[in-house]
């Protein structure tokens, strides 16, 4: 093995070993928040690791501007994403504990589907964003690859409306504008 491949291995086996420590103490945040409340209570205890798997996911999608092939870091954030999505509309849609008025579980489920809908825009604004990158790479480098033109090489110095400069004269002084 070369050296860059040593390193690349290294990396990738760093990288999935710091994302399992993340999910597994992230596991046991979760178990301790659903312990941490009463049995008749656990409706706000899914709700809050609900909204903190969700704080997570944007977490783990910010750290992906630390690495080059951020594949896990982008694996790690779709996962809290779903989980926590998914366990803030069940828990306010099945209403486990009977904790929660019909009118708290359509506000909950109304502001979760609209968070969830923003959500899904600005993802998809970054795909967008981020499939436009290399069309515009390709032409950054053929322009920095090209020669630069002169100024008086562009098709408006040799217009016929471009102003003439007067040649240069050798050594005399211009005529003066009036006498005194």
């Amino acid at each position: 093995m070369s050296g860059a491949s040593t390193a690349a291995a290294v990396n990738r086996i760093a990288a999935g070993l710091i994302t399992g420590i993340l999910v597994i103490a992230a596991g046991i945040l979760f178990v301790g928040f659903y312990l941490l409340f009463p049995a008749h209570a656990h409706a706000f205890a899914l709700l809050l690791i609900g909204m903190v798997a969700v704080v997570f996911a944007a977490i783990a999608y910010l750290f992906e501007s630390f690495s080059r092939r951020p594949t896990y870091q982008r694996t790690t954030a779709w996962g809290f994403y779903a989980f926590g999505f998914a366990v803030l509309l069940l828990t306010l849609g099945l209403n486990p504990t009977g904790y929660l008025s019909l009118a708290q579980q359509l506000v909950g489920v109304v502001v979760t589907l609209l968070f969830l809908a923003g959500s899904i825009a600005g993802i998809a604004w970054r795909y967008r964003s981020a499939a436009s990158v290399p069309p515009r790479e390709a032409g950054r480098a053929a322009w920095r690859a090209s020669t630069p033109q002169s100024a008086f090489d562009y098709p408006t110095a040799h217009s016929p409306t471009a102003p003439v400069t007067p040649p240069a004269t050798s050594g005399k002084t211009p005529p003066s504008g009036g006498g005194a």
